[in-house]
């Protein structure tokens, strides 16, 4: 069954190889340890006489094992007791072409009371004993600023209810109507809702025409993890072939996935669906700066990984990473599809991330959303209708590559880089349709954007600027370099993309400052017909009181060219003379950008549904002179040099020129593609 959700292209065949290998390069000393809902944890663990639990396997698990899961559903947290080696990971396999589905809750039979006057709303007492003696989530609170809600989750007949909650958002002072609502007043009103009143009375308000809910299965989340190491950094351990499903995990920080890592190196998770969790579906790093906020960790694993400030070398402390991430499906995550801190090396590939964070809003949320992720790789992934950033490089993304990926109806912007000197690469991603910003960056610097096709996007097509006055993690370890100066927006290189139809305009670009340098856009295809403005100089550059001095030399070369138009009073400014609005020649004028670039008549439709792109391109299209690009080596090492090798279709990019956007084999005219499923080379183990 599983394999009819995700359908991989190039891994299929590796599965069978994997599978064939894993059990036959070391036949005397691997074993296979078989797991069935029918089995017995008394039993001996083999195909005639099964386990009952994975957590039995897990128990018993040597390096190079093998365990087996066969068809069925399993209430509990797998905690391995150990990692695997180099050359002999722990696999933990569920069977192919069957369901194997990991539950983080359990099935509540007690008795439903009607509440009067209120059709479809009923209510239950939880006993204590449901949960476990330590943890009860429906007594955990959120802050306000993290959603307000509680750790819980109800579903009824597999279908997850909505916590009731108001709507208030402290972060920007704004109060609504729910404001003086209670909870419970808000479930009352709202079909498909719940409420927990003390933590063990529970309402629930069922959909419309729902049956009646004795006739129901009602189960209710009662675990925080459902694959999660309890010692941490253990080593080479596989995932594969699982559903995991329902988990009342914590909203970060800490993070905590309901599928962690917790702080090891060199796992393989593929192939897996992660759905319908609390927050964090599945995390990669190092959970958090500091170890003392973990929970259900042994006191000597409370040992600090990283901070963003220290100074230390790799032989003095380890970094967790180098996983690959691959060909699973995530949804429906409260907070964050995939997130991880610190983590070297990590490649995220072909994997579907959707409709998460929409519990937990605000920092810290989105589709992919990690911190420190030096070298890793973000490849041919589609990220999807997000109630938050699509994909968030945070904080450090030295020498990471997000490439050939499918970006598209993201909440606030499809692709966020931040806090970081780079070098960071962009390239070859459609973006579009996402409702704020196609890619977006603050107190980043050193981003190379190339060969993206971006359009449809409600805000600009790219938009970067300073935000705030912080300091720039230095990653010792990964550079080698001490640096103690304040974030800035500098050396972002801008070329070889295609622009159509993003509704504030095509690029906004910070004006000059001594934290805002350097920054070049070039050889770039605009759509002549885009809604305007099509172009901002704003004023988010880290220095106050600089708008006089840019709308003077606007107003000057606007002048010295001859434009009548916006040389005197007359000068377009935006959003409240935060920037200034510009047209293509006043943009090359102003700011000496884009002098190669070309306008054309371009237009991009993309069904959300089949995946069918259409691009059509005129004549613009073989006048531009368009040469490879090479990301950026801001800093003057090559540890982590990057290049531009291959277009989102892995067709090799040309060696002398090559065509603006992210495919190379389009031609004038209609362009007609399928961009989903993407294929993509099974990586090596980083």
């Amino acid at each position: 069954m599983i394999n009819n959700l995700i359908r991989p292209k190039k891994i299929s065949g590796f599965l069978f190889v994997a599978v064939i290998v894993l059990f036959s390069s070391n036949p005397v000393e691997a074993k296979k340890w078989v797991i069935s809902p029918n089995g017995s944890d008394l039993g001996t663990g083999s195909q005639q006489n099964p386990f009952r639990t994975i957590s039995k396997g897990a128990e018993l698990a040597q390096p190079g094992d093998t365990v087996f899961v066969l068809a069925g559903v399993y209430r509990e947290w797998v905690a391995p007791a150990r990692g695997g080696m180099e050359g002999q990971p722990i696999t933990y396999l569920g069977d192919p072409n069957e369901q194997v589905i990991i539950k983080g809750s359990e099935v509540f039979s007690g008795v439903w009371y009607p509440v009067n006057e209120h059709p479809g709303v009923y209510f239950s007492e939880i006993p204590d004993n449901f949960f476990s003696p330590s943890f009860n989530p429906f007594k955990i609170t959120f802050s306000k600023s993290r959603g307000g809600g509680t750790q819980g989750q109800v579903f009824i007949d597999g279908i997850e209810l909505t916590e009731a909650k108001n709507n208030d958002n402290p972060d920007h002072g704004i109060r609504t109507v729910d404001s003086v609502r209670t909870k419970k007043e808000i479930m009352l009103g709202q079909e498909n809702s719940w409420f927990a009143e003390n933590g063990n009375k529970i309402y629930v308000h069922l959909p419309k025409d729902f049956g009646p809910i004795e006739k129901s299965t009602v189960e209710i989340s009662v675990r925080r993890h459902l694959f999660a190491p309890v010692r941490r950094s253990q080593n080479y351990i596989n995932i594969k072939g699982f559903i995991f499903e329902h988990c009342a995990n914590d909203a970060s920080f800490p993070q905590v996935g309901a599928v962690s890592c917790r702080s090891g190196q060199h796992w393989t998770i593929e192939n897996n669906v992660i759905r319908n969790i609390k927050t964090i579906g599945l995390d990669f790093g190092a959970e958090d700066e500091n170890p003392w906020l973990l929970p259900d960790i042994l006191p000597e694993d409370r040992y600090l990984v990283s901070r963003h400030e220290d100074v230390f070398t790799l032989a003095e402390r380890r970094i967790p990473g180098r996983h690959r991430i691959l060909n699973n499906i995530v949804s429906d995550c409260g907070q964050c599809g995939i997130a991880g801190l610190f983590s070297d090396g990590t490649v995220i590939m072909g994997n579907t991330i959707e409709r998460c964070g929409g519990v937990v809003p605000g920092f810290e949320s989105g589709g992919i959303k990690v911190h420190g992720l030096m070298g890793g790789t973000v490849e041919a992934n589609l990220v999807r209708d997000n109630e938050s950033w699509g994909i968030w490089l945070d904080c450090g993304y030295i020498g990471s590559r997000v490439t050939r990926n499918v970006v598209v109806n993201n909440k606030i912007s499809g692709i966020f880089f931040e806090c970081s000197n780079g070098p960071g690469l962009i390239d070859n991603n459609v973006v579009a349709y996402n409702r704020g910003d196609g890619i977006y960056a603050h107190d980043a610097s050193g981003i190379t954007v190339a060969n993206n096709l971006i359009f449809g996007n409600t805000n600009f097509g790219i938009y970067m600027c300073v935000a705030g006055d912080r300091l720039v993690p230095s990653y010792y370890y990964a550079t080698g370099l001490l640096e103690t100066e304040l974030s800035a927006c500098s050396w972002e290189r801008i070329s070889n993309n295609v622009f159509s139809g993003n509704e504030e305009g095509a690029i906004s670009l910070p004006y000059p400052s001594a934290r805002a340098q350097e920054n070049l856009t070039d050889n770039n295809l605009f759509d002549e017909k885009q809604f305007t403005p099509r172009f901002v100089q704003h004023f988010r550059n880290g220095e106050p009181n600089t708008s006089e001095l840019a709308t003077n030399e606007a107003r000057n070369a606007f002048s010295k060219s001859g434009d009548a138009g916006l040389s005197g009073a007359d000068l377009v400014l935006w959003k409240n003379d935060k920037g200034i609005s510009m047209n293509m020649t006043q943009w090359q004028l102003a700011t000496g950008n884009d002098k190669n670039s070309l306008t054309g008549n371009v237009s991009c439709q993309l069904d959300l549904n089949t995946f069918e792109l259409i691009v059509y391109l005129d004549e613009k299209l073989h006048q531009m002179d368009c040469k490879p690009v090479h990301a950026l080596n801001v800093r003057d090492f090559e540890k982590f040099s990057r290049e531009i090798d291959k277009d989102f279709l892995s067709k090799p990019m040309g060696s002398k020129i090559v065509l603006p956007g992210a495919f190379q084999n389009f031609k004038i005219g209609n362009n007609t593609i399928k961009i989903w499923p993407v294929e993509f080379e099974y990586p090596a183990m980083p």
